[in-house]
């Protein structure tokens, strides 16, 4: 039987991929979850005598992420104190995006269920310290664990009940403490009445996982789980849904990327495995006889630019001011050879303003970035940057204005030894966008006979070409 198939990307939102059972193929088990279409892999701890292993796991892929946490089967080992285990690894974990697994579990009663119940309210009172999702293991404790979670819900926790495998009344008693609900392949066995359950849980609060090595789907039972089987839990949920696997594939996903903030967390990823790998070094470049100038650190220059002001009112088409001079200066701080911090100003002065606003106006832009380059020592090197941006306008003198926004920019500059630090010219095309609103009496048409006045919120974004000379001196 073939696995049903998305073009959607999936979560698997519960995966045990550090256990033994992956040792002896774990690349190729990741291989076949991105092949199946999974995007993104949460494992949740089982107890702190794995974080180091579990941590080596995750930061062997980048769509891996992980849980920090004390299973209720393991916290009879551990005393109090292992809670700080817990917490610094909050502190310190790369790709932390939850605590857990943690819970009760009545039925194994592994550890004494009053030491289940104070690990299980002191985890979430940490998840709720440091913003994260928890993640909750339920087995036949549903009044203890419900009671515990209406306790603590003061309006922060968040959180998944993983493998739920309970009523529809239990699910809505989740829905409603704000949580989220997480299916197994457990629905696919043939003697599990989860239909009733399943079809009361909205896809904007569900997840999907399969809890692997463990709860194998029809028709692989018997057979060790992997996270590539995703997709059989989606289709089982699509066919009692009436719905798509598609539509089961983007709204789980989304829920899972809301919950745990995969976003952000793929983002820093993202910088952590392509950026960063790359090692500070000072080659040749034999073809040219160019020789590499030492390390760079801070430098400083000039900048001047030609600015584009672009208005895009609520209302009316959008105007256009070009040609604005504009001049500024930079200061970088290469805190890797192929990462730097740069600050930057440039004030333009836009005597173009029509009708109802005063002229000229001042535009003030600070940008502050953070840039990439693949080649920091040829003679030529590309760059590209991401940052915030600070506007403040003067209206001549009659109104002043200041917004935030975010910037981006690519750029090529060179690298001109001399016995004293390096001259770097660059040129570069920044664009830097308004956050909010800004609200200004403003002419929906100026081409018009009649003015109109009309207050509107009216946006705007600059586009700067613009060239710099800096010097980074020989400390």
């Amino acid at each position: 039987m073939e696995q049903s198939r998305s073009t959607a990307p999936f979560v698997d939102s519960h995966c045990h991929l550090d256990v033994e059972q992956f040792e002896p193929d774990r690349p190729q088990v990741i291989h076949r979850a991105r092949e199946a279409g999974i995007r993104a892999i949460v494992i949740p701890a089982i107890e702190p005598a794995t974080f180091d292993h579990l941590q080596s796991v995750v930061l062997s892929d980048p769509m891996l992420f992980w849980g920090v946490g004390i299973h209720p089967h393991s916290v009879g080992t551990y005393e109090e104190e292992s809670l700080e285990v817990v917490e610094s690894w909050l502190q310190k974990g790369e790709r932390v995006v939850a605590i857990g697994e943690i819970g009760l579990d009545y039925y194994y009663d592994f550890s004494p269920r009053d030491k289940q119940k104070a690990f299980f309210r002191d985890q979430i009172r940490l998840a709720k310290q440091y913003q994260l999702p928890v993640i909750i293991h339920n087995r036949e404790a549903d009044k203890d664990i419900f009671r515990i979670v209406e306790q603590e819900q003061d309006g922060t926790l968040r959180g998944v009940f993983h493998c739920f495998s309970g009523s529809p009344a239990l699910a809505e008693r989740a829905l409603k403490l704000q949580m989220c609900v997480s299916f197994t392949g457990m629905i696919t066995f043939p003697k599990v009445r989860l239909q009733e359950t399943v079809q009361a849980v909205p896809l904007e609060q569900m997840m999907i996982e399969t809890d692997s090595p463990y709860l194998t789907p029809v028709p692989y039972r018997g057979k060790r789980n992997e996270p590539s089987r995703l997709p059989l839990i989606a289709a089982k949920i699509a066919e009692w849904k009436k719905t798509t696997i598609e539509e089961v594939a983007e709204k789980t996903t989304q829920t899972a990327m809301r919950l745990f903030r995969l976003t952000i967390a793929a983002l820093a990823t993202f910088l952590l495995a392509f950026l960063l790998p790359f090692r500070a070094t000072a080659q040749q470049d034999t073809g040219r006889g160019f020789v590499h100038p030492f390390q760079k650190f801070i430098g400083g220059g000039g900048v001047i630019g030609m600015m584009t002001f672009v208005e895009t009112p609520d209302s009316g088409r959008d105007r256009s001011y070009e040609g604005l001079p504009a001049f500024g200066g930079v200061l970088n701080w290469f805190f890797t050879d192929h990462l730097f911090l740069s600050a930057s100003y440039v004030i333009a002065k836009n005597t173009k303003v029509q009708r109802f606003q005063a002229n000229p106006n001042y535009h003030h832009v600070l940008d502050f970035a953070i840039n990439y380059t693949p080649i920091p020592y040829n003679r030529m090197a590309f760059y590209f940057s991401l940052g915030m941006s600070y506007f403040y306008n003067n209206l001549n003198n009659r109104r002043k204005e200041n917004f935030l926004g975010s910037n981006f920019a690519i750029g090529l500059y060179g690298n001109i030894r001399t016995p004293y630090g390096v001259i770097v010219p660059s040129a570069e095309w920044r664009v830097s966008f308004m956050l909010g609103d800004r609200i200004l009496d403003y002419d929906p048409n100026p081409n018009d006979q009649n003015p109109e006045r009309i207050r509107q919120n009216v946006p705007y974004f600059t586009s700067i070409p613009r060239f710099l000379i800096q010097f980074f001196p020989e400390w």
